[in-house]
């Protein structure tokens, strides 16, 4: 009997209980069970047989059981990703494993070309009856990706009788059922999470699923088990040492804990053994179908010791010969019986050598060489003693070093790599990579290893520092000597600015403390220097403890900086600090007057006359701006540049903006650029390629700029891969305004996409615009794209401060960025020699995000664009209120041209609700659906600001025509530009100056201040 029979028998006895919640939804088991006969049916419509393999891409949710349970149903065999996890990694297992089907949801953002995809969302209709298919007990369950020693992820195929004999032994030896509620906090990658999910449905018990975030979260998960009244747990040691890591041991007072996946700690077993009702020591590789051992542990149990066999497993300790040794003798472990999978998807060579016949057991049986030495004990339970190979656990995750020495070993100026475990807590193993460079070669840095890694690895097998070694130490029969290899030091480097708060420099402690690194800079990422989920959850806890601030996991995802958190944080003293040392190192300083530094630590200091004079604070804006561009690019994957859209984060909670929305912004920039038809391109600000790797083989010449050597480095290696485009493509390293070498009157486009906003002043802009002027033919243009608009910057801001729940003049104050209103570009057009006319339009769109809210494009060109005819105006909320009062409006004028003007833009809605959450909400439009019913009424609609930033206008025409695009000028005096622009650097040479004093205070070893004020700056620096 499989499974699938196993818990329709379930279903029969126990119809009405429930079976499965998640976030306040439930299912009984007679729902669930007709929810996934529903689907069941359709995956076989679609052709689901016996062991077509269908892949599981499905958030955290109720509908992740039903799903599994649907593919068994229908016969086939489920593939579960995590959608976590590199898509590299996700295209290397979906090309492996081949599935026919992928079952998801419609707002999936992983690209899965040529395989067919059931939107678990949109279905409908479906038959809840029970199938007659019954899977064969040899037939494959499901496919579990493990990590590989060759260099990739390896699928172990896991048959039905070997799940349906696990099930059965852990439920007679848990003993749960009615009335049991099981936690399921796993990944379903990780393959312990079929205990998880599939035992309570056996046994009448039910299944808690949590969400996303919460398995992240310790105080989360503890509010988890006492509000849902949760019975059983399993999770890895990591996991329940970060969980017991503070004052949440009531939670676990009548849970039956389970806890496996690597070594148990002694004083994580004493501290389990009392807070929880039970606990259990379990043991098992995937290849035998989750747990094989497992071990009560009592108040004398070692916590090495993983026991005894489960149901029908035979647990065999032998020496090289396969010979069994004796009792208390050191051995390999080798496990056969009804839990052995069948072996590795399409690696049958891998397969012969880890699945061998089995000498003791009936004739054809095998036996799974597992690599662990165990020992076994006079009462006949085994102890884990260690590994055989170089495979080593790491919170639970089984990794194979050769996986990660395969991924360094493709870094271009790497010779070889060597990744090792080292262990520096009972509870915090992390890996560490051993690099040697090609001869003449430079390695990367560790920051830009450690992104390297991130795009291809899960983030626990990204290694937690690097070194560089001339050579590797060899023992004396010539093998690599790994005990050898010298200590490391912890983390990337830092790189960004030193702390200025008392704060920041509290924080850059703690970070380094749980590190175990030197120094942490303001701008260092914690997962990037090393930290995981664990160390994240003890630093929640020093932060609750030591400043009294309660944040989430979630948080601390969201904001993983110093200079986040520091944000959250209250004053913070320190009497280490000597206010008279500080104070007489500034005034050693060239540009100090004076300076007076209070007993509470805090500096103000007078600069000298004229000291801003000897400060270029517009390039040492630049130069912040270099430094997080090269810092984030730093390791990212050459073959992936133009589709690396990481450096795109949400405004209101730091998550990426999604890959689907940022294509479609990147795809209408395209579109945009390649309706002028450009023959030879200037693009100041190329990054990453996004728009040369869509335009440059369309032109003659496509020239690059940019402020990042390290940015036009990577990129120039990813041309140099594609036939011809090297000839065409000539890439350059400089700033915006540096235009040496670059020829005059040559190219017919400059593009200045997503780059003005980077600008340290309207002055810097204005010198731009002229010297791409200059760039230009006599016919040529300048396309402004991704253009912030300052009428709308309260209004961002408002949404901003309101979604990270700040005051909005905080949000205001972190303001770095230079916008510009849109009626500028109507003032430069009359008053500029260079240009005569400029197009604006709004960013196009379906997604609501804050790109297609408040930016926009704009086309300046040095011909005057003819006359616009006059033309009939709609006004909105008196000639229309929709769009199809407009069509009716325009119909019975028979106008073939007309302007609809002042149109409320709906895109704006949520952020005005913020900022004015008095004022009713007022009906509109968003401008991306109102162009798109011109469009299918047969107009061409161009959509651009109305003098209300809040609104916009519509220019509808049936045929070509020119398109008016300026917006109305303000009464602003046209002779100074720059009161169109915000000061982005207001206070800015106040702050360069405090940057350049805290850099003088740290060399010269006497700490900083608690805040460092110059005289005549508004803020606190």
């Amino acid at each position: 009997m499989t499974f699938v029979r196993l818990f329709e028998a379930q279903v029969a006895r126990t119809p009405d209980l429930v079976a499965v919640e998640c976030r306040g939804e439930s299912l009984t088991y007679r729902q669930l069970n007709r929810r996934a006969n529903g689907l069941a049916h359709h995956l076989v419509e679609v052709g689901v047989r016996a062991e077509t393999v269908v892949g599981l891409v499905l958030p955290r949710s109720a509908e992740l059981v039903v799903a599994a349970l649907a593919v068994m149903k229908a016969g086939g065999t489920y593939l579960p990703i995590d959608r976590e996890h590199p898509r590299d990694r996700i295209s290397h297992i979906l090309g492996d494993a081949a599935p026919s089907v992928v079952v998801t949801t419609s707002d999936s953002r992983l690209r899965l070309e040529a395989v067919e995809r059931v939107h678990l969302d949109e279905l409908t209709g479906l038959s809840g009856d029970d199938l007659p298919v019954e899977p064969a007990p040899d037939a494959a369950a499901y496919v579990m990706y493990t990590s590989g020693s060759t260099g990739r992820p390896k699928g172990v195929a896991v048959p039905h009788r070997a799940l349906e004999n696990f099930l059965l032994g852990m439920r007679d030896e848990l003993g749960i059922g009615v009335g049991d509620r099981l936690l399921a906090v796993t990944t379903v990658a990780f393959d312990i999470s079929g205990l998880e999910l599939y035992l309570p449905l056996i046994t009448g018990a039910a299944v808690v699923v949590a969400g996303e975030e919460q398995p992240r979260d310790p105080d989360e998960l503890a509010r988890l088990v006492v509000d849902r009244g949760v019975t059983v747990l399993q999770a890895t040691p990591a996991l329940w040492q970060m969980v017991l890591d503070g004052e949440r041991d009531a939670a676990f007072r009548d849970v039956l804990v389970l806890v496996g996946g690597e070594a148990l700690p002694s004083t994580l077993a004493d501290v389990l053994k009392v807070t929880s009702a039970r606990v259990v020591n379990l043991y098992g590789p995937t290849e035998t179908t989750i747990w094989s051992t497992r071990e009560w542990l009592g108040e004398a149990t070692d916590p090495s010791a993983i026991g005894h066999a489960i149901r029908n497993t035979r647990l065999h300790v032998l020496d090289g010969r396969l010979s069994t040794v004796r009792d208390g003798t050191e051995g390999e472990l080798y496990i056969a019986g009804d839990g052995v999978a069948r072996g590795y998807v399409g690696q049958p060579a891998l397969t012969a050598g880890r699945f061998v016949a089995d000498p003791f057991g009936p004739p054809g049986s095998r036996m799974y060489r597992t690599g662990d030495l165990v020992r076994r004990a006079p009462d006949g339970a085994l102890h884990f003693l260690g590994r055989t190979d170089h495979q080593v656990k790491i919170r639970g995750f089984r990794i194979e070093l050769g996986e990660v020495e395969s991924v360094l070993a493709a870094v271009p100026s790497v010779a070889r790599a060597v990744v090792v475990a080292r262990r520096l807590t009972d509870s915090d193993a992390r890996l560490v990579a051993y690099v040697t460079a090609n001869p003449g070669e430079e390695l990367p840095t560790a920051r830009q290893l450690t992104r390297y890694c991130q795009r291809r690895l899960p983030a626990y097998m990204v290694p937690s520092a690097f070194v560089a070694v001339a050579s590797f130490p060899l023992t004396a029969n010539g093998k690599l000597d790994r005990a050898a290899l010298p200590e490391p030091t912890w983390g990337a480097e830092a790189t960004g600015r030193l702390p200025r708060t008392a704060g920041e420099t509290a924080l850059c402690r703690l970070f380094a403390e749980l590190l175990h690194v030197d120094f942490v800079s303001v701008a260092d990422d914690f997962f990037d220097r090393g930290g995981h989920s664990l160390l994240g959850a003890q630093l929640l806890g020093r932060l609750r403890a030591e400043f009294g601030l309660t944040l989430s996991m979630a948080d601390l995802f969201r904001d993983p900086t110093v200079a986040a958190l520091a944000a959250r944080l209250p004053v913070v003293g320190d009497d280490t600090l000597d206010p008279a040392r500080i104070e007489a190192t500034l005034k050693e300083h060239e540009l100090v007057a004076d300076a007076v530094v209070t007993a509470g630590v805090e500096a103000h200091v007078v600069p000298v006359p004229g000291y801003a004079a000897r400060l270029d604070t517009a390039r040492h804006r630049l130069d912040e701006w270099r430094e997080i561009h090269e810092t984030h690019y730093a390791g990212a994957a050459s073959a992936d540049l133009d589709e690396d859209f990481s450096i795109w984060r949400s405004s209101y909670d730091g998550s990426p903006i999604p890959v689907e929305e940022m294509r479609e912004w990147r795809d209408a920039t395209v579109g945009r650029i390649r309706a002028m038809r450009p023959r030879r391109v200037l693009e100041i600000g190329v990054g990453n390629g996004l728009l040369l790797s869509r335009l440059a083989d369309e032109t003659e010449v496509y020239w690059g700029t940019d402020l990042s050597a390290e940015v036009i480095r990577r990129l120039a290696a990813d041309v140099a891969r594609h036939p011809g485009r090297g000839d065409r493509v000539t890439l350059l390293d400089r700033s915006a305004d540096d235009f040496t070498g670059i020829p005059a009157g040559f190219f017919d486009l400059v593009v200045l996409n997503s780059v003005v906003q980077y600008f340290p002043s309207a002055r810097y802009c204005l010198e731009v615009f002229g010297k791409a002027a200059g760039a230009l033919t006599r016919t040529g243009a300048l396309f402004v794209g991704d253009v912030r608009n300052l009428g709308l910057l309260e209004c961002f801001h408002a949404g901003v401060a309101a979604a990270r729940s700040i005051p909005v003049e905080q949000s205001l104050a972190l303001e770095r960025e230079l916008l510009v209103d849109p009626a500028f570009f109507a003032a430069y057009t009359r008053s500029d020699d260079a240009f005569h006319s400029a197009t604006i339009r709004l960013k196009p769109g379906a997604a609501r995000n804050e790109l297609t809210r408040y930016r926009y494009d704009v086309v300046l060109t040095k011909e005057p664009r003819p006359d616009t005819p006059d033309v009939p105006v709609a006004e909105w909320g008196t000639d229309f209120a929709d769009a199809t009062d407009l069509l009716r409006w325009a119909r019975n004028r028979a106008a073939c041209r007309f302007l609809a003007s002042g149109i409320p833009n709906t895109r704006l809605a949520p952020d005005l609700a913020a900022r004015y959450p008095d004022r009713p909400a007022v009906a509109g439009l968003d401008p991306q659906q109102l162009v798109d019913a011109g469009t299918a009424a047969g107009y061409r609609v161009r959509v651009r600001w109305s003098r209300d930033a809040e609104k916009f206008d519509a220019y509808w025409a049936t045929g070509p025509a020119t398109v008016p695009g300026d917006a109305p000028a303000p009464g602003a005096a046209e002779d100074d530009l720059s009161g169109y622009f915000n000061d982005p650097v207001a206070d800015g040479h106040a702050g360069a100056l405090g940057e350049v004093l805290r850099r003088h205070l740290a060399a010269a070893g006497v700490g900083l201040p608690h805040s460092l004020t110059v005289a005549g700056s508004t803020a606190d620096q």
